[in-house]
């Protein structure tokens, strides 16, 4: 009797998803520099920028050369995500900051199944851990960078940074009263009393300062000169 075949464990197929394997091939097809490419993976290694998105971005690569590529090294559908209709309910399944950091759009679910977008390409072990968090199956495949980010952006950013816009306009305020105060601006400073010894109202961002030669100061009289009359 045959024994029964044990199920393939999830994310088998994507096992075989390595960066450093797609910077070889972009190295090997003289379509990116072999020093530029082991730059850009070493500074994705340390999570500077993801490799792909480096490409793209540095117009090393374009995002359509870059995803027929992976699509035919790996042998992956490639989809742009421009020609996708994610379903954007699939956003509550997984973390948000995961799929910003790694530009992933989940497309559709079919069951325990979850279509997932890459950009360009990923490592296995990020598609792992995006399977780890929804405990789902992960079907990758290849879409583009820039029409990942358009995505995610317009779905995701919005709610992520609201409060950090805000956050970020009260410190330039305060930045730049700091700057006032470092230089000394004397509209920064205490207001000199009046002649009756009350102390002048401070001015105000908005206030403006009076000319000397505003209404304030009268101006002596133009002086007149009397015409040649070898001249007249």
């Amino acid at each position: 009797m045959i024994p029964p075949v044990p199920p393939e464990p999830p994310l088998k197929h994507t096992q075989r998803l390595d960066l450093s394997r797609l910077a070889s091939i972009l190295g090997e097809r003289g379509l990116v520099d072999p020093e530029v490419l082991r730059g850009l993976l070493e500074a994705s290694e340390t999570g500077v920028q993801p490799f792909c998105e480096a490409l793209v971005q540095g117009s090393f690569i374009t995002d359509w050369d870059l995803g027929r590529v992976v699509s035919e090294v790996f042998q992956l559908a490639f989809v742009p995500t421009e020609q996708l209709h994610p379903d954007a309910s699939l956003l509550e399944v997984f973390d948000a900051d995961y799929l910003m950091q790694h530009g992933l759009v989940p497309v559709n679910r079919f069951g325990e199944v979850v279509t997932v977008a890459m950009p360009g390409l990923v490592a296995a072990d990020t598609l792992a851990m995006l399977a780890a968090q929804s405990d789902l199956l992960v079907l990758p495949i290849v879409g583009t960078v820039q029409g990942n980010r358009a995505w995610l952006d317009e779905h995701l950013r919005p709610d992520m940074t609201s409060d950090s816009r805000w956050g970020n306009l009260f410190d330039e305020g305060d930045a730049n009263v700091q700057r006032a105060i470092d230089t000394g601006d004397p509209l920064e400073g205490p207001a000199a009393p009046l002649p009756g010894g009350e102390a002048a109202p401070a001015a105000g961002p908005g206030a403006l300062l009076r000319d000397e030669t505003s209404d304030a100061c009268e101006l002596p009289p133009a002086p007149t000169f009397e015409q040649d009359p070898t001249q007249a």
